[in-house]
């Protein structure tokens, strides 16, 4: 997303005659994140979640790297706290976030529903009725609950089930 917003920015200053149209630019960012976010938390998810070894703890996506998280000379701390963490953030909590408040804000206003704003938010609010606006940011928030629960509950075969169970339950 950061290089994409660097090369229109770049792409709008440099172009003149070209206009961009600011909605396009959030419709197509929240497209990108749409169907990115599944692809980019399991990447984070699995950098986070760790594998037990003859009792030791390696990270589950490098096996190189030891999972020293109290250690804070370590090269798998200051990854952590520098770059998983952060992106973790902003992926799971930042982006949605500011989606939902964005939607309830021009829902309040009455104007979800106007051209302007269907530019803008279609992707998420375009096939829902009026009242369930923010059900497109819901669906996101099961996705990246279920992608959490399947990475760091792997190994046991009864919490697995009971997840099972749970998602079998909201998706009725």
């Amino acid at each position: 997303l950061l290089v994409v917003s660097l090369f229109l920015f770049i792409l709008k200053k440099n172009l003149k005659k070209i206009e961009i149209n600011r909605n396009h630019i959030i419709l197509a960012f929240i497209c990108l994140y749409k169907f990115e976010v599944l692809g980019q938390l399991l990447e984070l998810f699995s950098y986070l979640s760790c594998e037990n070894i003859e009792n030791t703890l390696y990270v589950s996506k490098d096996l190189l790297f030891k999972c020293e998280r109290s250690d804070t000379n370590s090269i798998y701390f200051v990854y952590l706290m520098t770059i998983l963490i952060p992106f973790t953030v902003i992926w799971v909590f930042l982006i949605p976030g500011i989606l939902l408040y964005s939607l309830f804000k021009e829902n309040k206003k009455g104007l979800l529903n106007e051209h302007y704003n269907l530019e803008k938010y279609g992707a998420l609010t375009i096939g829902y009725k009026k009242e369930y606006f923010f059900w497109e940011i819901a669906r996101i928030f099961n996705k990246i609950l279920f992608i959490a629960c399947a990475k760091f509950i792997f190994y046991d075969p009864a919490r697995i089930l009971f997840l099972i169970c749970i998602f079998c339950f909201y998706a009725m």
